[in-house]
């Protein structure tokens, strides 16, 4: 359904208007500045909500410009149209008491509609329904009714995006079927996504860091230009020299102990029979003393029989007292008993604590003769002074046992230590229990004092029963041969042991002095051998160095000629697929886009979007040309969306030469806007 009336009251520099509309064109005129773009933006911004774009790509929802200067309090904005059944739509822009302005709608003389079911009717008289997907970016309703905005008004991604809404689209898929040469490059779909504009700058990027590592693999390469292929043979040769002579030195440090592991065995019996008459000698004085010590017991109970008894019958007498005083007190016994307890635990955990001090101290000591212990079979050679282990093996095991030893001391200080800390836990628990036990004690003895005292006569009587004389002169006798035989020591000849052993250690001396010669001699030969294998084996590492240089120099270069030719696929179907793009917009829309444009000073292309007249971009051709594309524009869009009778409005189409090229621009409702004679005061519709 069409508008067949518009009225408009209070919109900028327009007091009232009413004008009759026609079904098709509606050609508005009048001198300069006298209110036709206001009349046809009051229209547009009831249906939009917006103003129309005009050559500048200027048109937005601007309240303030909307209201007049000269509005005073009670006014307010309205514009009314009416369709071929009489139905009337108005939205009126009040001023807000508290500041600002708001919309009403009303709907045939009713108010009570909001925007949206405002928008619902008013939609529906005009057959109109939105379709495009990208109208959260793109304004469906000024597409359709403002020939400017889509071409002039758009920033390029949003035209791209109406564009594949209209069906001007080419998908990756198309192109890979179209061009089989493409085909490659769909391995790289899922990686970015299908944007292959992202992927050449991504391998520019790649390209760029190749180069640099080239550039530093040729700067790498020059310092190896000298380097010539390795030839091992010169080493091996070397290296069999080096274990030749090391071997021979090996064995002669070893020495020749076929003499000397005779004398060794000669000793070891020796020392065998020697040990054997030691042991045997020792049994017998130790069987000797034990039976003395037998003796020395019988006489010492003989001697103390008397007095013993005479200490029984007082330990009797004191066992009375202590019973009757126990009997008494036996609260204080087991205040004691818990105290002797704790005291004793006390006195056992000091003693402990003590000990382990003491151990760890003797183990210190022992630590410190340890490691000033010092290996015994060092000798010195005459010709040079130096001196030398005689026996490499004998000096091996004393470290190994010195060591070992060290070790064992170190792990046994640790344990005690660790036992040390829990001890003096225990101490002061008990400690505390025992003085509790005490102050309890303390209180309840106060009343055994004259029972104590009666104890302690009876105990000085046993001390003075004790002290008595007894004969002991048989004890005396029996205990002097028991020291004598203690002090007498067994002596057994060794004078054999010391004379191998003088033996062994001639010989071993005069065997080191010739091995160590013949060792300076060899090790003299082998330092030089060392140092040119040495340099056999730099140039060996240099020359690997290099080869794998060149051949990262030439993954390098295989690497950057493979991007270089991506590089190119990917421009070629960029292009291609932009120019398919542009031929499907041409043949939809009739209109020429351009929506790549390439560099080539930097090799780079950039994806634009844009509409062009004749080959001039749209933002640059005249008003009349720019209204006419869109326009046509339009009708293209009607043609693929579906038609509506939504009227397009088209400011300053003076350009024009005469009126019935503006009337043959579009059979839908055009309300457009002409200057016409200066002296026409009136706005008029023809």
């Amino acid at each position: 359904m069409k508008i067949t009336k518009l009225e408009v009251n209070n919109f900028r520099c327009i007091k009232h208007i009413e004008l009759g509309i026609n079904a098709s064109s509606n050609i508005i005129t009048g001198a300069n500045n006298i209110g036709k773009s206001t009349v046809l933006n009051s229209g547009h911004w009831l249906i939009t909500d917006t103003l129309l774009t005009d050559k500048w790509g200027v048109g937005e929802h601007d309240l303030d410009s909307i209201v007049p200067k000269d509005f005073k309090k009670g006014e307010h904005t309205s514009v009314t149209i009416t369709f071929e059944d009489g139905s009337t739509f108005t939205k009126l822009l009040k001023t807000n008491p508290k500041g600002g302005h708001y919309t009403e709608y009303q709907v045939n003389g009713a108010s009570g509609y909001n925007m949206s079911s405002f928008n619902e009717l008013l939609f529906s008289k005009f057959g109109f329904t939105p379709k495009l997907k990208s109208s959260k970016d793109v304004n469906e309703l000024r597409v359709l009714t403002d020939p400017l905005y889509a071409l002039q008004k758009l920033e390029a991604k949003f035209l791209r995006q109406l564009l594949v809404d209209l069906g001007c689209s080419v998908s990756n898929e198309e192109v890979f079927a179209a061009y089989p040469k493409f085909q490659v490059l769909q391995s790289y779909e899922s990686k970015y996504f299908g944007d292959y504009t992202k992927m050449r700058q991504n391998l520019k990027a790649e390209r760029l860091e190749l180069m640099d590592q080239l550039k530093a693999l040729e700067t790498t390469l020059e310092a190896y230009k000298d380097v010539t292929e390795y030839n091992s043979a010169r080493r091996e040769d070397l290296e069999a020299q080096k274990d030749e002579i090391v071997v021979r030195i090996r064995n002669l440090k070893r020495g020749d102990m076929s003499l000397t592991n005779e004398l060794e065995l000669q000793l070891q019996k020796v020392k065998a029979d020697y040990d054997l008459a030691l042991t045997q000698a020792k049994a017998k004085k130790d069987q000797e003393i034990a039976l003395l010590r037998q003796e020395l017991k019988n006489a010492q109970v003989e001697a103390n029989e008397g007095k013993n008894k005479r200490l029984n019958e007082l330990n009797e007498k004191l066992r009375a007292k202590i019973t009757t005083r126990n009997s008494i007190t036996t609260t204080i016994g087991a205040y004691r008993s818990t105290r002797e307890e704790k005291r004793n635990q006390v006195t056992d955990l000091k003693r402990r604590i003590e000990n382990a001090h003491t151990r760890i101290e003797v183990a210190n000591k022992a630590y410190d003769e340890i490691s000033k212990r010092e290996f015994k079979g060092y000798v010195t050679c005459p010709d040079c002074e130096k001196i030398f282990a005689a026996d490499e093996g004998a000096l091996l095991m004393f470290n190994k046992q010195k060591q070992d030893d060290l070790q064992r001391i170190k792990d046994q200080n640790a344990r005690d230590e660790i036992e040390i800390v829990e001890m003096e836990k225990q101490f002061e628990v008990n400690a505390t229990l025992g003085r509790n036990a005490k102050e309890q004690q303390e209180e309840a003895e106060k009343k055994l004092e004259a029972l104590n005292e009666e104890i302690e006569n009876i105990n000085n009587e046993i001390l003075s029963a004790s002290s008595q004389t007894i004969d002991l002169s048989k004890v005396n006798e029996i205990q002097s041969k028991i020291d004598a035989l203690l002090e007498t020591n067994i002596a057994i000849d060794d004078s054999k042991i010391t004379e191998i052993e003088n033996q062994i250690n001639e010989i071993q001396i005069n065997q080191a002095q010739a091995n160590q010669k013949e060792i300076e001699t060899l090790e003299s030969l082998l330092e030089p051998i060392k140092e040119e294998i040495e340099e056999e084996y730099m140039k060996q590492s240099k020359y690997a160095s290099k080869l794998e240089f060149e051949a990262k120099y030439e993954k390098v270069v295989t690497k950057l000629n493979d991007t270089e030719s991506l590089l190119e696929k990917v421009k070629e179907f960029i292009t291609t697929k932009v120019s398919l793009i542009n031929g499907k917009a041409k043949e939809i829309t009739g209109i020429d886009f351009v929506m790549l444009e390439e560099n080539v000073s930097n090799d780079n292309v950039r994806e634009v979007c844009y509409a062009t007249v004749d080959g001039v971009e749209f933002s640059n051709v005249n008003t009349s040309q720019k209204l006419a594309f869109g326009i046509s524009f339009i009708h293209k869009i009607k043609e693929i969306l579906g038609s509506n009778d939504l009227p397009i409005f088209a400011d300053r189409l003076e350009g024009f030469d005469d009126i019935e090229k503006i009337r043959n621009l579009t059979t839908e409702q055009l309300i457009c806007t002409v200057v016409g004679d200066k002296n026409q005061k009136e706005i008029v519709i023809i």
